[in-house]
């Protein structure tokens, strides 16, 4: 946008309400196009053509602050709208698409998902330094979503010690050929927290995004 002809007082004036990071807002846009009408030369007066170019940037300018304000709205709308359904999660069983988990003394629901019925399905669950600490067999086998609840035991039949574990789901067609399952957790939601990096809700096993959220279901 083309200035001209304003003194240095008149500019000081024209720039009091500019906000203090350096944001041009279209109150200081308004202000200045005020001012170069006010200080312009009665002899030299400024070119319609471009008075009418610069009143259009500031309906443009307008514009654009209404359509972010709007934005602004709707996305607070959402994220309020997102922490009420949060909020309605706790006291029920949510399915979590996660392989990480907490074990805390107590059964874990581990589950997988078939999208075809299967020939087997093997549960490897690590420990935090990546070893193997307990295998176990899906038994069932049909498409669709399972689940059995693994109380600690490890593969030497003691008890794994209270701490955070990983999940390794491999299932096969043909029993000869595995790949790799999308692990489930089913675990009761006990708390909501709202933070800067999103929603996040507190379980038993861990704490777990609202987009690892698959499914809820009442106790």
């Amino acid at each position: 946008m083309a200035i001209s002809g304003v003194t240095s007082s008149s500019a000081n004036a024209a720039t009091t309400s500019t906000i203090s990071d350096n944001v041009m807002g279209k109150e200081d846009f308004l202000t200045l196009l005020v001012a170069q009408l006010k200080n312009q030369d009665p002899l030299n007066p400024s070119d319609p053509t471009e008075f009418t170019a610069q009143l259009a940037q500031f309906s443009s300018l307008e514009q654009l602050f209404t359509v972010n304000k709007s934005l602004t709205e709707m996305v607070s709308g959402q994220s309020q709208s997102d922490q009420l359904a949060a909020l309605q999660m706790i006291g029920k069983k949510a399915v979590f698409s996660q392989n990480s988990f907490r074990f805390n003394g107590e059964g874990v629901e581990i589950g997988y998902e078939l999208t075809l019925p299967a020939q087997g399905v093997d549960i490897l669950v690590r420990n935090a330094s990546g070893q193997v600490v307990a295998t176990l067999q899906g038994e069932e086998l049909a498409a669709g979503a399972h689940f059995l609840t693994w109380n600690g035991q490890d593969d030497n039949g003691g008890t794994v010690p209270a701490g955070n574990y990983v999940l390794q789901i491999n299932g096969s067609y043909d029993n000869k050929n595995y790949f790799s399952l999308d692990a489930l957790l089913r675990s009761e939601v006990e708390g909501v927290d709202f933070g800067a990096e999103g929603t996040v809700l507190s379980t038993p096993n861990g704490d777990f995004g609202v987009a690892d959220v698959k499914g809820v279901r009442r106790l």
